[in-house]
């Protein structure tokens, strides 16, 4: 998808790249919520977290067209 964005008088044209999910830094963000929500967190809600990430993802390449999905796998609106 591109955007038009006026700079001065120039006209520049942009394009939208989706960035995946770092099922990493998902689940950092999602330990440090955790945290605050004065809970504990664990090895196996990091490993869950990261797994989730890693599904938010590939939901967004194969969503966005920049990675092929499985046979049969829904391209768009996929619901995680």
């Amino acid at each position: 998808m591109a955007d038009k964005a006026t700079m001065g008088s120039r006209s520049t044209t942009t394009t939208y790249t989706p960035a995946p999910v770092s099922p990493t830094h998902f689940a950092e963000a999602m330990r440090a919520h955790w945290e605050t929500l004065g809970n504990t967190s664990s090895d196996k809600l990091m490993e869950l977290w990261s797994s989730m990430g890693s599904a938010f993802s590939r939901a967004i390449l194969v969503g966005s067209g920049s990675m092929k999905g499985k046979p049969g796998e829904q391209q768009q609106w996929q619901v995680v």
